[in-house]
């Protein structure tokens, strides 16, 4: 009876026995054991082993691969450990590898987390069983401290606000940190945009406690933050920003959102209303004509892709103030040589929109 329970707890553990002379398996991703790791905080990963074939095992590697979880993949970290012995089946041990200390990310454009894929090999150059020797494990690494606007609105704007109009903003605050926040200042302000950004009006509000995202009691991590009321006092074109302001923060990027509300305005263009991308006709010999709108401060990415995917050059990469902007893409790549014929895709990224025109280039 005694056997046979060894043999069960055997199975459970590790999937199946081996029946060869020499196997060992990598099982257990023991640490970093959950879901997101802290930024700039050290990490001694370790891994459960086993060895499930009927010979002791000498001098034989435990490897870490540490890659960003996204396309391309980059990796970030590698390293080995030698262990020394292990026993026969059902003989088991938990390696520890050199540490390793995660990078937070951020980003305007993309995220303000990084995504990690640890995988664990232990290698044996007599294995007789490969599909055992690898265990994979994600993670999302946070910084220590990092909060932000999200989201602003307004309900039923009209299509222009004047003077006499009112406005009841409410912002949508997240927690992208590690740690949960006591005390985060939210400070709204209204600024004129035709009278160099003189401020109208301001207010502020108080959040007690925000919890972060991996919390155990299932708490939220974003919170609506609702504003007293504002009176419109001009009928120049102005800007709402709404920002958070934490000491601590590690990634103020991320802190603010600026919206342009639509304006009465004599004698002036109005902002666009919303982000746009537009191509003069789809195919092209001479060169290709983009326009785009922003209707608020953003980083705006404009790039050229072949039908593959893959990266041709880039038309813009940077921050842009409201208004409506044209480019032009001379067929070329990043290094100026001419692309062949054929169908390319111009993509435009900014804030959360996205779009992508195709375009064909002919001889």
């Amino acid at each position: 009876m005694k056997t046979f329970l060894c043999v069960l707890v055997g199975v459970m553990l590790f999937g199946s026995v081996g029946y060869g002379a020499h196997d060992l398996t990598c099982y257990e991703m023991i640490e970093p054991a959950g879901d997101y790791v802290e930024a700039d905080s050290a990490i001694t990963p370790k891994l459960g082993i086993a060895n499930l074939g009927n010979q002791g095992e000498l001098n034989f590697p435990v490897e870490l691969i540490v890659t960003t979880d996204h396309y391309p993949a980059e990796t970030v970290f590698v390293d080995t450990t030698i262990v020394d012995y292990i026993g026969p089946y059902p003989d088991s041990m938990e390696v520890e590898l050199p540490e390793w200390t995660p990078e937070g990310k951020c980003d305007e454009m993309y995220s303000f987390v990084v995504d990690y894929e640890l995988v664990g090999i232990v290698g044996l150059d007599t294995d007789e069983d490969l599909t055992n020797d690898t265990i994979r494990h994600n993670v999302t690494c946070l910084f220590s401290h990092d909060v932000g606007v999200i989201n602003m609105e307004w309900p039923e704007p009209p299509d222009r606000y004047g003077e006499g109009s009112k406005i009841t903003v409410t912002a949508t605050v997240e927690n992208f940190g590690f740690h949960a926040e006591h005390d985060v200042h939210v400070r709204l302000e209204i600024r004129d945009a035709d009278s160099n950004d003189v401020e109208l009006w301001h207010a502020l509000k108080n959040i007690k406690f925000l919890d972060w995202r991996g919390n155990e009691s299932g708490n939220p991590h974003t919170i609506d933050v609702c504003f007293p009321t504002y009176d419109v006092l001009t009928e120049h074109r102005f800007s709402i920003s709404c920002c958070t302001e934490l000491e601590r923060d590690a990634c103020p990027e991320n802190d603010c959102k600026v919206r342009y509300p639509p304006a009465i305005v004599e004698g002036a263009e109005a902002f666009p209303e919303c982000f746009a991308l537009e191509i003069s006709g789809w195919t092209i010999s001479d060169g290709c004509h983009v326009k785009f709108a922003v209707p608020h401060s953003s980083l705006v990415r404009v790039e050229i892709f072949d039908v593959n995917g893959r990266w041709v050059c880039s038309l813009e990469n940077d921050i842009f103030e409201p208004g409506y902007y044209a480019r032009t893409w001379n067929g070329c790549d990043a290094a100026g040589r001419k692309m062949a014929a054929g169908i390319y895709l111009i993509r435009m990224e900014a804030d959360e929109f996205k779009a992508v025109r195709k375009v064909v280039i002919i001889n």
